[in-house]
């Protein structure tokens, strides 16, 4: 597990890397990402070493690293961290170099997911020329209504589901319609992250925790029931 040092958006990514116990993992928060390129180029220091890590993780560490309470948050509401926050982070919390190690960890990060204090989804930067914004502010409102809009999935509330206030003003029926549905189209189809499989594995193995789901500077949260 690694505690992410604060620094300034200029400063390199440092963390600290520490041994626990698996029984650790309430107190971690594990980070769902997609690594694409498997290059990796872009250094971070790791105890003070340096440790190459791809374009896709750094990016990562370094939006994650704007949440440190240190660089001006100060609103108790906000979701911070501390230097004391722990993350899981395969890449580094897994020796990539070690088959052997690798070979005993990854049959574990079920586990990992499963049982973390929080799993954080990192989508990778906006896409230019997309509404990601827009978007945002148009999925927060419908995950925050899931569990009313699963009432109406049945033939005899078809009409209501259709007639369903997603907002003010904007109804279910015309969703499609709203000038952000096109950049929810875009966050979604356009990122090989909806295509890895571990994306929803991770995701899905989530119990009785929070998640939430980073795309370049915006963000949305919500609770998962055990």
């Amino acid at each position: 597990m690694l505690e992410l040092i604060p620094g300034a958006a200029s400063d390199p990514v440092q963390v600290r890397l520490f041994h626990k116990k698996l029984s650790h993992m309430p107190h971690c928060i594990a980070l769902s990402y997609e690594w694409g390129s498997p290059t990796r180029d872009f250094p971070i220091l790791c105890n003070g070493r340096t440790l190459m890590v791809t374009e896709s993780l750094v990016t990562a560490l370094r939006r994650l690293r704007t949440f440190h309470g240190s660089n001006g948050c100060l609103d108790p509401d906000e979701f911070m961290i501390t230097n004391r926050t722990l993350f899981w982070v395969d890449a580094i919390s897994i020796n990539q170099e070690d088959l052997d190690e690798r070979s005993q960890q990854v049959p574990l990060m079920s586990s990992v997911y499963k049982n973390a204090a929080m799993v954080i989804v990192w989508l990778g930067d906006e896409l230019s020329g997309t509404a990601t914004k827009e978007a945002w502010d148009l999925m927060a409102p419908l995950s925050d209504r899931v569990e009313d809009f699963d009432r109406f999935l049945d033939g005899e509330n078809n009409e209501r589901y259709e007639n369903f206030e997603v907002q003010p003003g904007l109804v279910l029926d015309d969703l499609s319609e709203h000038k952000a549905w096109d950049g929810i189209m875009d966050l979604f189809a356009s990122r090989t992250v909806f295509m890895r499989l571990w994306t929803f594995q991770e995701v899905g193995l989530v119990q009785s925790t929070a998640i939430m789901v980073l795309c370049g500077g915006d963000q949305s949260s919500f609770e998962v029931g055990s």
